[in-house]
C-alpha cells in the first residue's frame, strides 16, 4: 500500500521536488503525486498504478514538463531508473547532500564475526559512511564492517581477535572491510595521539675516544708467508730453572743487634765558643798546612781520647781548646768555627 507522506494545506499543487525529498528522507523506492495536492510513497508498484493520462502540469519550479497527476489519478515516479517508458523519471535536480563524512574513527583490529552484540545498519564499502550510519542510527561506541560491505553497530567488543590479515577485503579508504566470517572493528573518534618520545640523553662534553681503524685488507691473491720451521731449541727447550730464592736458614732469621756506638758523642754549634775550665796544656796549636775540616776532626779526636775532656772548641787561628769543665755554650766570635760538648 502507498504511504501518505504530505500534502498542501491551501489546495495549491504539490511541488515535484517537495514530494521527491519526502520520499528520499523516508528511504522509499517510489513516490507519486495524486489529486494534485497529495504526496505518496512506497517500495512496490501498487496494482492499478499504470501509465495513463495525467493532464495537470507541475508548478513552474524548474521541473516541467513533468505532470503532477489529476483528479483521482496519480503521477508515479521512480527514485532510480524509469520503470515504464510513459512514466517520467525523477527530476534532474540533485538531491540534498548527505551528511558530511568524517574521519574521526580508529581501527581496532580484525575479529571473528561470531556472537556479535550488534545491529545491521546498511550496506556500504566505506568506513566513513559506516561511521555516519552508526552515528545517525546505531549510536554505538564501536562499529564494524563484515563481508566487505555490511555495516554494523557494535555495542560490545567481539571476543576473539585475530591477525588483521584475516580481514582480506579492503574498504574504499584502503583500510580493512572484514571478510566472510570476520569483522573489521572501528572505534568512534580519532585514535589517541602516541606518547611523546623520551628526551635524548645529554651529550658528554668530553670527546669520544678515537676508534682504531681496521688494518687494510690484503690484496686479492696475496697470501700470508708460511711460518718458519721450529728450531732445535723450540723442539728441545732447556729445563726451567727454579729462580725462587732458597729458604732462609734459622740463623738468618735472627737479626744481630747493632753494635754499640764507638767513642763519645758530641753535640756541636757553629760560630761560638764554650764557657768553662780549660785542661792543662790548652790550647793546642794544630797543623797550619791542613784545612780547617781536618784540624777540627783532629781537635775532636784529642778530646775523645782524653777522659778528662768534656768539650772543645776550634778557631780559625787553628787553636784547639780542650775543656775539663763546661758550663754552657759561649758567645759568638768571628774567629770561632765550632764548639762541641761531649756526652
Amino acid at each position: 500500500m502507498p504511504i501518505f507522506l504530505l500534502g498542501t494545506t491551501d489546495g495549491s499543487p504539490m511541488p515535484l521536488l517537495t514530494c521527491y525529498t519526502a520520499a528520499l528522507e523516508a528511504n522509499l523506492t517510489y513516490f507519486a503525486i495524486a489529486d494534485v495536492t497529495d504526496c505518496f510513497g512506497g517500495d512496490e508498484m501498487v496494482q492499478g498504478w499504470a501509465p495513463d493520462t495525467c493532464p495537470l502540469d507541475c508548478v513552474p519550479d524548474g521541473t516541467q514538463p513533468a505532470v503532477c497527476g489529476g483528479i483521482n489519478k496519480a503521477s508515479v515516479f521512480s527514485m532510480g531508473l524509469c520503470q515504464y517508458l510513459g512514466a517520467p523519471c525523477a527530476p534532474d535536480e540533485a538531491p540534498p547532500p548527505p551528511p558530511p563524512l568524517t574521519v574521526d574513527y580508529c581501527y581496532d583490529g580484525c575479529y571473528v564475526a561470531a556472537d556479535l552484540d550488534s545491529d545491521e545498519l546498511n550496506s556500504t564499502t566505506s568506513v566513513a559512511a559506516c561511521q555516519v550510519l552508526n552515528a545517525n542510527g546505531g549510536g554505538a561506541d564501536l562499529f564494524g564492517i563484515t563481508s566487505g560491505d555490511q555495516c554494523l553497530a557494535l555495542y560490545t567488543l567481539p571476543t576473539e581477535k585475530v591477525d588483521t590479515l584475516r580481514c582480506t577485503i579492503p574498504c574504499d579508504e584502503g583500510t580493512p572491510c572484514g571478510a566472510d566470517g570476520y569483522v573489521a572493528v572501528y572505534a568512534m573518534g580519532a585514535c589517541p595521539s602516541p606518547p611523546p618520545l623520551p628526551p635524548s640523553p645529554p651529550q658528554s662534553p668530553f670527546p669520544s675516544p678515537p676508534v682504531a681503524s681496521p688494518p687494510p685488507p690484503r690484496p686479492i691473491g696475496q697470501t700470508s708467508p708460511p711460518p718458519p720451521p721450529p728450531s732445535v731449541e723450540d723442539l728441545n727447550p732447556p729445563p726451567i730453572e727454579d729462580e725462587s730464592p732458597p729458604p732462609p736458614s734459622p740463623l738468618d732469621e735472627i737479626s744481630p743487634s747493632p753494635p754499640p756506638p764507638s767513642g763519645p758523642v758530641f753535640r756541636c754549634k757553629e760560630g761560638i765558643s764554650l764557657w768553662g775550665v780549660f785542661l792543662p796544656n790548652t790550647p793546642v796549636k794544630l797543623n797550619p798546612t791542613k784545612s780547617h775540616e781536618e784540624n777540627q776532626v783532629h781537635c775532636e779526636e784529642l778530646c775523645a781520647d782524653n777522659d778528662a775532656c768534656l768539650g772543645y772548641y776550634y778557631k780559625t787561628t787553628r787553636w784547639c781548646f780542650l775543656m775539663k769543665e763546661v758550663y754552657s755554650f759561649g758567645k759568638e766570635y768571628n774567629t770561632a768555627i765550632i764548639a762541641c760538648k761531649k756526652f
